[in-house]
């Protein structure tokens, strides 16, 4: 029997799959730059398979790979998910031959496809320090870890760990530190085809910082990015789920993702959203209140018609819903939920959620 491999701690376990998707490894996100990193590993250590393995909570996947057909395997027989859970994460797992080695030798991977002999994986980093998973090189045939392999490994550990502090960078807003623009298309794409696929109901919303150029032209831009940030905070913590996403979407305008959300979590954290950023109290005598306060559209998908119809119909409703919100008087929200034609997707709809969206805090 194979045996599995330990187990890190729940604290970082869980920490270190919010990077994972924070950096979009889950996708096929930014891969040209991780390609040619494994591309020029394999070569250098003169090995038949070399992959860049990200390890998630039940899989590694291959983020990219040489050599090897398939793109991922469970993580209870994965080689790399040794390697990420190691005291010293600066030194490699080596396996010289897989098959004479009691931990791996009944493995799956070695006993059949790609038939494993060699393998050796050292972690790799994202900015925060956290293993995300490593690379490895592979070969079907036993040999020694040699000087060549070594240097080779702790060479493409220090490119990718580079790559992903770059990743960090393009997805981020600089100012507020959210997602930006460009990271929110990919989001939405990957999340709509889940939705679609498991009919999960996925909620959009759309936040405007009210008379925010009377604020910028009465105060100054200094500031209004203070206000910024303060909003983005705002934004942020509502995005408190696994899958959340929270979008600085340009200039005084946010949006927020919110895969397994319903209308009426969608409805009470729409009202919280309005609320939290009254409660900042940030003075704006030329607004209706005399605070900083936002409009926020909203919509809701659930029914495989909305979700065949792709994101760019929800951007649009999401963003009438908006305009909807600011003719009403600003300082609230407005949401639309498309309406389900058949029978079949309305009792989808309606069924308990996995993780129901209560937002009360």
């Amino acid at each position: 029997m194979a045996v599995r491999a330990p187990q890190l701690d729940d604290a970082k376990e869980q920490a270190r799959l919010q990077v994972i998707r924070d950096l979009g490894l889950s996708s096929d996100l930014f891969e040209a730059a991780y390609d040619r990193v494994i591309r020029m590993t394999r070569r250098l250590a003169g090995v038949p398979i070399c992959a860049f393995s990200v390890v998630e909570a039940d899989r590694q996947f291959l983020k990219a790979r040489e050599g090897i057909a398939f793109r991922e395997a469970p993580r209870s027989i994965a080689f790399c998910a040794w390697a990420i859970a190691q005291d010293d994460l600066s030194v490699p797992v080596i396996v010289e031959n897989a098959a004479e080695h009691p931990d791996y030798k009944d493995n799956p991977l070695v006993t059949g496809e790609p038939g494993i002999r060699f393998y050796a994986g050292i972690p790799v980093l994202a900015p925060n320090q956290l293993p995300v998973g490593t690379v490895c090189v592979i070969d079907t045939k036993p040999r020694e870890f040699d000087q060549e392999i070594s240097q080779a490994l702790h060479d493409a550990k220090a490119l990718l760990e580079d790559a992903l502090i770059l990743q960090a960078r393009a997805i981020r807003d600089p100012l507020t530190g959210l997602y930006n623009r460009s990271y929110l298309a990919e989001g939405l794409d990957r999340e709509w085809l889940r939705g679609y696929r498991h009919l999960l109901p996925l909620s959009l919303l759309m936040i405007d910082v009210d008379r925010f150029a009377d604020y910028n032209a009465h105060y100054d831009e200094a500031r209004g990015d203070e206000v910024l940030m303060n909003v983005a905070t705002v934004v942020q913590s509502k995005a408190s789920r696994a899958g959340d996403v929270a979008v600085r979407y340009g200039g005084d305008q946010f949006v927020l993702f919110l895969p397994e959300t319903d209308k009426v979590g969608c409805a009470e954290l729409c009202e919280d959203l309005v609320q939290s950023v009254r409660n900042l109290h940030i003075a704006h005598t030329r607004s209706d209140r005399g605070i900083i306060t936002v409009s926020v559209g909203a919509v809701i998908a659930s029914a495989h018609e909305h979700l065949n119809a792709g994101s760019d119909r929800l951007m649009n409703l999401a963003e009438g819903a908006l305009y909807a919100a600011k003719a009403k008087g600003r300082n609230q929200s407005q949401l639309r939920e498309l309406p389900v034609s058949s029978q079949r997707d309305d009792l989808a709809a309606q069924r308990k959620l996995d993780r129901p969206r209560l937002a009360k805090g």
